[in-house]
Parts: C-alpha cells; sequence; structure tokens
C-alpha cells in the first residue's frame, strides 16, 4: 500500500505538473492568509494577557494589614516565583504606598523620567522612591516621609485607575474605589517597604497567563494565604480570546471562501488527473474506500506541508508584517484549529468529487 501512495504521488506531479503547482500555491495562500488573521488575534490577546489589569490576583488580608509571618509565607511560596510582580499595599491619608517586588512596571504604568528601581535596591532595601511624574520635579529627586529621606529614582504616570481595575468587584477591599481615583501614589522596593509597613491589599502578576491558568493559582493562593480573601481579575481574557477568534474568524473564513472556489476547480482537475490511475488500482483489486483513503492521505499530507511553509513564510515576512502589528504567530491551539479547518473542509470537497466519478468496472483502453 506504501508502494501504491507513493506511485501515486510521483506520478501526480510528473503528469500533472501545472495542476499540483498551481494547487500547492493557492493551499499555501490560503495558509498563510489565515495565519496572518489569526496572528492578529494572539497579538491582541498577548497583549491583553501581559498587563497586570488583565492578569493579577488580589489578596485582601483587611483594614487592619497582614502581619509578618502572612507575608513571609507569601514570598518563600512558589507561586511567588512565578509572579512577574508582586505590589504590596496600604493606605496613608490620601497616598497609597505600594512596595514593589518585580521590575515590569512598563506593564502597569508609563514610565516618564529617570529609572526604576535596580536589584540592588530592591535587595538591600535602600531608601528610594518612585512617584507620580507632575512631583518629580518639585521635590527635587528627594522626598521625605514619616521622617526618613528616600532619594527619587524616577517617575511615572501612576494612577490609581491601573491599580483599581485589575480588583474584581468581589474583592471587600477598601483601599480603591471610583470615588477616589485622585489618590497619590507612591512606590517604595519592596523590601524597604515591609521592614516599615504591613500591607492591607498584594496584587500578584502573572503576565501571560489564561484565566483558566488564574483559576489554578487562585486556588493555590487560597490554601498559602488562608487569613486572607483572594479574588480573580475583573476582566475574563479568555472570553477576549473568544470574542477576537470570532470577529477575526469571519475574515478568515472569506478568505477561505474567495481562494476556495479557485481550489475547488482545481481540485477538481486533480482529481480528474488521476482518474486512469483510480481505475487501474480498482482494477487491481483495491477497494474503492482503500483508494479514497490514499486519496485523502494524500492530499492532507500536502495540505500540512503547505501549512508549514506558509508557517516559514510568515516568519520570513516579520519584519515587513510588524508595520501592521502582525508579526505574531497564531498560539498553538489556534495554528492546529486552522489546520484542522482547512484540512476538513478540503477533504469533503476531495471526497465529493471523489465519489463523482463513475470508474468502478470500467476497462481503460491503452
Amino acid at each position: 500500500m506504501g508502494k501504491i501512495f507513493l506511485f501515486s504521488i510521483r506520478r501526480m506531479i510528473r503528469q500533472r505538473c501545472a495542476v499540483w503547482f498551481f494547487l500547492m500555491i493557492g493551499m499555501t495562500l490560503l495558509s498563510f492568509c489565515i495565519s496572518v488573521i489569526l496572528g492578529f488575534v494572539s497579538r491582541s490577546y498577548f497583549n491583553e494577557t501581559q498587563f497586570g489589569a488583565n492578569a493579577s490576583l488580589a489578596v485582601w488580608y483587611g483594614e487592619n494589614g497582614s502581619n509578618q509571618e502572612d507575608v513571609q509565607q507569601l514570598l518563600e511560596s512558589p507561586i511567588s516565583e512565578q509572579a512577574e510582580n508582586i505590589l504590596f499595599i496600604s493606605k496613608d491619608k490620601n497616598m497609597r504606598l505600594i512596595g514593589w517586588k518585580g521590575f515590569g512596571i512598563d506593564q502597569w504604568f508609563p514610565h516618564s523620567t529617570g529609572r526604576f528601581f535596580s536589584e540592588k535596591e530592591e535587595k538591600d532595601g535602600e531608601m528610594v522612591a518612585y512617584i507620580h511624574h507632575d512631583k518629580y520635579d518639585a521635590l527635587n529627586r528627594n522626598m521625605k516621609y514619616e521622617g526618613e529621606n528616600y532619594h527619587i529614582v524616577g517617575a511615572g504616570f501612576l494612577e490609581a485607575w491601573n491599580i483599581y481595575s485589575p480588583i474584581s468587584n468581589e474583592s471587600p477591599q477598601t483601599l480603591f474605589s471610583m470615588d477616589n481615583m485622585e489618590l497619590e501614589i507612591v512606590l517604595f522596593p519592596y523590601t524597604t517597604y515591609l521592614m516599615r509597613k504591613n500591607p492591607e491589599l498584594v496584587l500578584i502578576h502573572f503576565p501571560n497567563s489564561t484565566y483558566s491558568e488564574l483559576k489554578r493559582r487562585k486556588e493555590q493562593l487560597e490554601d498559602i494565604c488562608q487569613n486572607a480573601i483572594v479574588t480573580m481579575p475583573r476582566s475574563n481574557t479568555d472570553i477576549f480570546l473568544q470574542e477576537q477568534v470570532i470577529s477575526r474568524g469571519k475574515i478568515a473564513l472569506i478568505f477561505m471562501a474567495v481562494i476556495g472556489i479557485t481550489m475547488i476547480q482545481l481540485i477538481t482537475e486533480w482529481i480528474i488527473g488521476n482518474y486512469k490511475q483510480y481505475v487501474i488500482f480498482y482494477q487491481c483489486g483495491i477497494h474503492r474506500t482503500k483508494i479514497l483513503m490514499l486519496t485523502l492521505l494524500e492530499w492532507n499530507i500536502e495540505v500540512l506541508i503547505c501549512s508549514q511553509v506558509a508557517s516559514c513564510i510568515h516568519k520570513f515576512l516579520m519584519p515587513v508584517l510588524k508595520i501592521f502589528g502582525a508579526d505574531t504567530l497564531p498560539i498553538f491551539l489556534l495554528r492546529i484549529a486552522s489546520v484542522a479547518m482547512i484540512i476538513i473542509a478540503s477533504s469533503i470537497v476531495v471526497g465529493l468529487q471523489f465519489i463523482r466519478l463513475p470508474f468502478m468496472g470500467r476497462e481503460i483502453d491503452g
């Protein structure tokens, strides 16, 4: 059977080279277009799951704050190592003090002046601070808080909304609300902060995590932080992905329909070109169903090859596609789904064209 399959491919390429060539070009073009479209979906999804607003769990210890044992238990847990940023938050009148662990400030606030904390400053608990940009010049890079002097290393657009947005309404936290968006926010290295404050609220940021993954991490955190209330982020990125797939998927279907009209004709020519070969196989005792299976196997292998070639072209054209924001390959599941969709749709066409051939029992001249 394997020899028959290889013979079929060689004969088809040799005798129907033009049809086969245009068929492969069309399938590669179709796969490339779908890859680019789904790349847009993946890019949007990655952007959504990067930011703290969509990928952070909130841990509320209460207005009296946590104790050192709670914080130490959290910091020593494996889930702390998996997080990119951890924000320890407490209040002081109209100020919100944040002890920051991690270096992904750009995933929460736009940076404007200076720099963010260094690893040494975070490790050693140095007296440094990061403030809102409009106070950077006024404070002359130094500030005093509770009798201690802090050197201001940088400033950004520290808006309360950026901290409030990931916290769902299920959280009983009282530090942020829609009524107090004008709060002053000051950041310190978390080591500096924890030597002086007990956080009331902790935000733990896991970028590139799906909503389902965040649910699993929430369960882990609930085991670790038994004296706190853990809540999911306000937005559901899985729903966002579904919406993007549906909206972009419509465009992909249009491409499939437009290119598919030509593809159907080429597939018909391809089937007709193999007509004598099918009859010979049948007269040699190979059942019609097996011939169809061989045909579908041959076709699906060619589809997979075209899909892989399309992915390579997509990677090669990344610098150009970056201009249009299409420099991202589809995530694995979307790629598998798109290839499966092409295989199923085209296999149906191949099968329908095949069963229309009335070759059973027919003699072949010559």
